[in-house]
């Protein structure tokens, strides 16, 4: 070494310099060890299931109904349809509800009343214990009253209530008229409304809510979970069920008052109507004073608003689909759905099925036979290829039919006019061509 080099060397030391440190080696640089695999089925009760990630397809197959998207970015997507089968009217059933008096007939709706969110209230079953929900639902299901479980389109429903043939509507398919209570309350308050305006309002015709249990009901791709119903249009005369509606043939102050009534005094998520119809209502609320700014917001027809209640979704020119918010029914759903997986009474969100791989079978063939993904396949058993051998057992992942989240359910504000309409509400054609 150089006298320099070895002098400059002292100094460094002299001057407490340090050689820069290597770090450790991160046990994890190589990433987490891979997961254990779910190796059961959950066919017993009393296991619970595996959480597995989103392994539904990229693509989704018909499903028996025509549909037709809201917006390409909304959660209505998934939920709305073109309903276009006709509804068979089958034998009426009594009332369920009891009809009240009606109101006297007034020229103005009531005052509008600004609400704040609507909170899910702590009472009743909501107000028990996890554990206490859970001897609930192995014991005594039916006192903890309607459950909506998961998402329209991918849900259930338990201890719902069956809609009636009543005095101020009728229903076209029974077996097929069940919603949770808050839904059925709903609809009982706004066609209520609508008599309060117009007394002798013929009875309104109603299509289908959900089946007993909820889930898959054609043609539609929702209906599944208690929340929706399809309504008929009120008609200057008497014409059946999905008749289209025009601007000739709609009962418009009728109508208007029924779908104010929904807006204004329950917890609507979504009312789908047909564009030239929601034109014909915007226009005679325009005409009767309404807040146009109000108008604006709920309506997607000429409207500014940049999530309308009132939407566009093709087919609805025949009838009106009404979708609720259930702040209790929702809420309890999405706490008791790990017990109802448990007593067997849904199928878990994700699970797995074991297959046995035959001569010719690949990872790309068990994808499109059990509609997942082969990436799922592929993950669900750590292979690395698309290869399979005879003989062995592998896991094939599956979806179950109900789709719900895991925060606790938030409901909007109802949205609501900041004044009444200012003129007189006009009379219907109805009742002025009954005069004349």
């Amino acid at each position: 070494m150089r006298r320099g080099a070895f002098l400059w060397f002292l100094a460094a030391l002299g001057c407490g310099a340090r050689m820069p440190s290597v770090p450790a080696r991160d046990r994890n640089a190589e990433g987490p060890a891979p997961q254990s695999l779910a190796s059961a089925v959950p066919q017993s009760v009393g296991v619970p299931p595996q959480v597995e990630p989103d392994l539904r397809p990229q693509t989704h197959g018909a499903d028996g109904g025509a549909h037709a998207d809201v917006d390409a970015h909304s959660d209505a997507d998934a939920d709305a349809e073109d309903d276009t089968a006709e509804h068979v009217a089958a034998d009426e059933d009594p009332d369920l509800f009891a009809d009240a008096e009606p109101s006297p007939v007034a020229n103005t709706p009531p005052p509008v009343r600004v609400e704040p969110p609507p909170s899910t209230p702590k009472t009743g079953a909501l107000a028990l214990s996890d554990a206490e929900l859970r001897r609930k639902v192995f014991a005594s299901l039916a006192q903890l009253g309607s459950i909506s479980v998961g998402r329209p389109s991918a849900g259930a429903l338990f201890n719902g209530v069956q809609l009636a043939s009543g005095a101020r509507w009728k229903v076209s398919d029974p077996g097929n008229a069940w919603g949770t209570r808050e839904t059925a309350d709903s609809i009982e308050r706004a066609i209520g409304q609508v008599e309060a305006h117009f007394a002798g309002t013929p009875p309104l015709a109603i299509g289908h809510l959900s089946a007993r249990r909820g889930g898959s009901l054609a043609p539609h791709r929702s209906h599944q979970s208690g929340r929706d119903v399809d309504l008929g249009y009120y008609y200057k005369t008497a014409l059946p069920f999905y008749t289209r509606a025009t601007a000739d043939n709609l009962d418009t102050p009728r109508t208007w008052a029924l779908v104010r009534a929904f807006v204004t005094e329950t917890d609507v998520e979504y009312v789908f109507i047909d564009t030239p119809l929601q034109r014909v209502l915007k226009e005679h609320a325009l005409a009767l004073g309404e807040d146009a700014a109000w108008l604006d917001d709920i309506f997607q027809a000429g409207g500014t608003g940049r999530a309308p209640l009132i939407r566009h979704v093709a087919g609805h020119d025949t009838h009106i689909h009404v979708r609720f918010f259930n702040p209790i029914a929702q809420e309890l759903g999405r706490r008791v759905h790990p017990h109802l997986v448990l007593r067997g009474l849904i199928q878990p969100r994700s699970y797995h099925t074991a297959y046995r791989a035959k001569k010719g079978d690949t990872v790309n063939r068990l994808a499109r036979r059990f509609g997942v993904s082969a990436a799922a396949i592929q993950k669900a058993n750590r292979l690395r290829t698309k290869r399979l051998v005879k003989g062995r057992s592998y896991l094939i992942p599956r979806r179950g039919p109900v789709t719900l989240g895991s925060e606790p359910t938030k409901i909007p504000a109802r949205r609501v006019p900041s004044h009444g309409p200012s003129r007189p509400v006009p009379e219907s054609p109805v009742d002025a061509a009954a005069k004349g």
